[in-house]
């Protein structure tokens, strides 16, 4: 089994909202667990040309500001993973996490085949879930609350529902999972340079075009020992009004 010490965690967090890492730390401090605050890339602050120059971005990518410096906080995590050999744990600044997650989360992680290159701990619900319920058999479907209400979030980290990990292939959202060195070379070799991936969403009967970090990453889970916790011990508050990457 994992040890805390197992996995390395950052929480990432824009200098220039201070008030959402006060907001994860009172949240979350009593976890126990260890987590570095890892100041994000602030995409207001990018320039196109060099990303399309040094190979980050696809020179017909459109994504906003907001989504561009989160891809590049996520990719600084994976290369983090790959530099120092270890799993490393992300969190968004945003997320709730269930009371007993540090206990789970380690559980859970210690539980995956040595093969394992990812383990999602929460998922957005206004969007789909795909995943392997039954070994070889992929269940889907959507939700019925799509942005949780302050009594949702209060029940949710107060919850002690049973959890298991199982394989995944479509979810949106990153607001907690950790990754594996193998895994984190994987996305950092899928993902860049950014591009307008399509995807097929059967749930939706929609080719979906990629234009977030989670909808990039979330085209490759299939071809990746990518797991998610089933239920959830993570939640995204994905409030839209707040939103940092949707700017």
């Amino acid at each position: 089994m994992a040890s805390r010490a197992d996995i390395d965690w950052v929480v990432i967090t824009l200098k220039r909202t201070p008030e959402r890492l006060e907001q994860f730390i009172e949240n979350n401090a009593h976890q126990g667990l260890s987590v570095e605050a890892m100041e994000a890339v602030d995409g207001q602050k990018l320039d196109r040309e060099e990303l399309i120059r040094t190979g980050l971005i696809a020179p017909d990518l459109q994504w906003v500001a907001g989504a561009l410096g989160a891809a590049l906080s996520h990719r600084q995590c994976w290369l983090r993973a790959v530099e120092t050999g270890q799993p490393v744990g992300i969190f968004e600044d945003d997320v709730l996490l269930r009371n007993d997650f540090a206990r789970l989360a380690h559980e859970m992680v210690g539980s995956l085949p040595s093969y394992w290159d990812l383990m999602q701990f929460g998922l957005n619900t206004d969007s789909v879930l795909e995943a392997e319920l039954v070994p070889g058999c992929l269940v889907y479907g959507d939700f019925d609350r799509w942005y949780p209400t302050a009594a949702e979030c209060e029940r949710f980290v107060n919850s002690e529902a049973p959890v298991t990990p199982v394989r995944l292939t479509t979810s949106f959202g990153a607001c907690a999972y950790v990754v594996s060195p193998r895994g984190a070379q994987k996305l950092l070799d899928y993902c860049f340079p950014l591009s307008w991936t399509f995807r097929y969403i059967r749930q939706l009967n929609i080719m979906l075009r990629a234009k977030t970090a989670d909808a990039l990453m979330n085209s490759y889970y299939g071809e990746m020992a990518a797991f998610i916790s089933v239920p959830p011990i993570a939640m995204a508050r994905n409030d839209k009004t707040v939103s940092t990457v949707n700017a």
